[in-house]
């Protein structure tokens, strides 16, 4: 009975998080409005600018917990820096990082700009932080194999 509390309580969680998102994204994009002075046609792309506002938010919001949560994982290792949690946590900054940066080089496209962008620096920023999570595993893996010879 306590396993189906806390799951239902972990769903209401996530329902109420995703609503405040996307009331953080029409806030957003209402100041957006305010401080340029565009009016934002919503009837082509309005789906699109929502969901552009909407994601970055979320990204940078995941971005952070997972910072945070990689600090705190170190402490609770007893101060090694190199911990088989953090692992998993490496490679899965990999997708908020992707969405942000994608959200970030098309926010013209809230100010009425129509054409999708793919820079290479979300591309390379990925492989970047790709290459870093491997030696990041890589480094797990040989500080696990020396405890074990000591």
């Amino acid at each position: 009975m306590k396993r189906t509390t806390k799951v239902l309580s972990a769903l209401v969680l996530i329902v109420a998080f995703g609503v405040m998102i996307l009331h953080t994204a029409v806030v957003g994009v209402q100041t957006w409005n305010a401080v340029t002075g565009d009016l934002i046609d919503w009837s082509l792309f309005g789906g699109a600018k929502m969901a552009i506002v909407a994601l970055r938010a979320l990204a940078t919001l995941a971005l952070l917990v997972m910072m945070v949560a990689f600090v705190c994982n170190i402490r609770k290792g007893g101060g090694r820096v190199f911990v088989r949690r953090n692992v998993a946590l490496f490679y899965w900054s990999l997708l908020p990082f992707v969405i942000y940066s994608f959200c970030e080089v098309n926010i013209p496209i809230v100010s009425g700009v129509r054409q999708w962008v793919v820079d290479t620096d979300t591309v390379l920023g990925a492989c970047a932080l790709l290459l870093f999570a491997l030696a990041y595993h890589r480094g797990v893996v040989l500080t696990e194999e020396d405890d074990l010879t000591i």
